[in-house]
C-alpha cells in the first residue's frame, strides 16, 4: 500500500470521526459518505469498525434516538420509521427493541390527534370519503391500519 493510499485512509478515518462527533449517524451513513474515497471493501469496513470501537457510531444508539426523534417532531408511525431504518441497514431486532420504546398511549393519542385535526380541515360531506381521506392521511404518515379504523371510528 502506497503512502498516498495510507493518508487516504486516515484522512477518511478522521473526516467520519469530526462527522459523528457532529451529530449521531449509523454504520449505513457512515459507507455512504465513505464511497466518495476511492477505498475498497475492507478498508470501508476497517474504518466502520475503528468507529464502532471509539463508540463515534453505534447502530442501537442511533436507532432509539431516530425512533424516538421521528416520532416526537415528525409524528411518524411506526411502520414508515421501520422502513427507513431498514433502507439505513440497521438491523431488525435492534429496529424492533428501539420501536418497543414508544409508549403505546401515546403513540395513540397521537394517531387520534392527528385524525382529529386533519378532519377538521376535510371539507368532505360523503362520511365514507372522509373516512377513506384519513385513513390514507394516517396511512401515509406510517401507522398501523387497525390502529388507523380505531381512531376513525372513535373521532366520526
Amino acid at each position: 500500500m502506497s503512502q498516498d493510499h495510507e493518508e487516504i485512509i486516515k484522512s477518511a478515518l478522521d473526516r467520519m470521526q469530526v462527522l459523528c462527533s457532529k451529530s449521531e449517524k449509523c454504520s449505513g451513513d457512515i459507507e455512504e459518505k465513505l464511497k466518495i474515497y476511492s477505498l475498497n471493501d475492507n478498508e470501508r469496513t476497517g474504518i466502520i469498525e475503528s468507529l464502532k470501537k471509539d463508540k463515534f457510531i453505534d447502530d442501537k444508539r442511533y436507532s432509539k434516538f431516530y425512533c424516538r426523534d421521528k416520532f416526537k417532531f415528525n409524528q411518524w408511525g411506526k411502520i414508515k420509521i421501520q422502513q427507513a431504518l431498514k433502507i439505513k441497514g440497521i438491523d431488525t431486532g435492534i429496529i424492533e427493541e428501539s420501536l418497543s420504546l414508544i409508549n403505546e398511549d401515546i403513540y395513540y393519542k397521537v394517531i387520534l390527534d392527528l385524525a382529529y385535526e386533519k378532519n377538521k380541515t376535510l371539507k368532505e360531506k360523503n362520511i365514507y370519503s372522509r373516512k377513506g381521506k384519513l385513513f390514507r392521511f394516517l396511512g401515509s404518515k406510517g401507522f398501523e391500519s387497525d390502529l388507523i379504523y380505531k381512531a376513525i371510528d372513535e373521532i366520526l
